[in-house]
């Protein structure tokens, strides 16, 4: 019931806290109060889980593993491996790494059978350019790209790679 039936009905006024007056389902005959800050909590308490379960979730996103050698620079030039997707951008596995891309290149290396010990990493990105082999462009010569699918997190980080 609310504050006006009450009113209305009982002839009384309902402190300003309560918002209205419930009776459970079952053999309690006695009114409850519901508090303002009762609804405010639980409408809190919707609105936190629904936000959590929309950003704690991982997402996987189509991408592809792009590996080139820069041969024109000498203080940049050499071996580049960049992991691209449409929408989240690009991110270098082997230049300025974030904390959470640190295992990733060995991940990657691991994953992609070249037919090269990952530990021998010019010979594996010599071998991954030429069984991806990409016609060259520009001062990028050997070129090559693999398709896979990039795992992101809630602040859209990339935090895996899946082939």
């Amino acid at each position: 019931m609310f504050r006006s039936g009450a009113k209305s009905w009982w002839g009384v006024d309902l402190p300003k806290h309560i918002a209205y007056l419930y009776k459970p389902i079952g053999y309690e005959k006695e009114w409850t109060e519901r508090t303002y800050a009762e609804i405010f909590a639980q409408k809190k308490q919707k609105q936190d889980n629904d936000i959590w379960k929309k950003r704690a979730h991982c997402k996987q996103v189509p991408c592809y593993i792009y590996v080139w050698y820069f041969d024109s620079d000498f203080l940049f030039g050499g071996w580049y491996v960049l992991v691209q997707t449409r929408r989240y951008g690009d991110w270098y596995l082997n230049w300025k790494v974030q904390y959470k891309q640190e295992g990733l290149l060995e991940k990657v290396m691991r994953m992609i059978n070249v037919g090269v010990f990952p530990e021998l990493k010019e010979m594996w990105f010599e071998a991954f350019c030429r069984k991806y082999a990409v016609l060259p462009r520009g001062c990028h010569t050997k070129r090559g790209i693999c398709f896979a699918k990039g795992v992101f997190d809630e602040y859209n980080e990339l935090i895996d790679i899946k082939l």
